[in-house]
């Protein structure tokens, strides 16, 4: 549940907000990597208005099953999507987040859902590089 390549393996919606990177999904074909498989869609997600890390997972499993129906939906009707070209090579694989920079995230939502609702999103936010 997150963009591909960039964002491989676990809490990787949450790793993406962390570093300050687009957040999104990915419906992807399976291969024998962690989310290394022939990329089919992906959809960025706004969490400008989530609050909580529970408010930006529900904010991208929306947006998971609505574009994995979209795939679905394509290839029911016979047009079986063509993989879309890597734009980088796959980024390091996630992993669980420790619930310190749990705590950290969850307080910049909070903030950004405070700066959100008063009009002043502040996007810069610093890069933490995994790997």
């Amino acid at each position: 549940m997150g963009l591909l390549p960039a964002y491989r393996g676990m809490n990787v919606a949450e790793w993406a907000a962390l570093e300050g990177a687009p957040v999104g999904c990915t419906v992807h074909l399976i291969d024998a990597g962690i989310d290394t498989g022939p990329i089919l869609a992906t959809r960025d997600v706004d969490i400008s208005g989530c609050g909580s890390i529970a408010a930006l997972r529900d904010a991208v499993d929306r947006a998971q099953l609505a574009l994995l129906g979209d795939v679905v939906d394509a290839i029911v009707g016979g047009r079986m999507p063509e993989p879309l070209a890597a734009a980088e090579p796959s980024g390091p694989q996630y992993f669980h987040m420790h619930q310190a920079l749990a705590a950290i995230l969850e307080a910049r939502l909070l903030g950004g859902q405070a700066a959100h609702l008063q009009g002043e999103g502040n996007s810069e936010r610093p890069r933490i590089m995994a790997g």
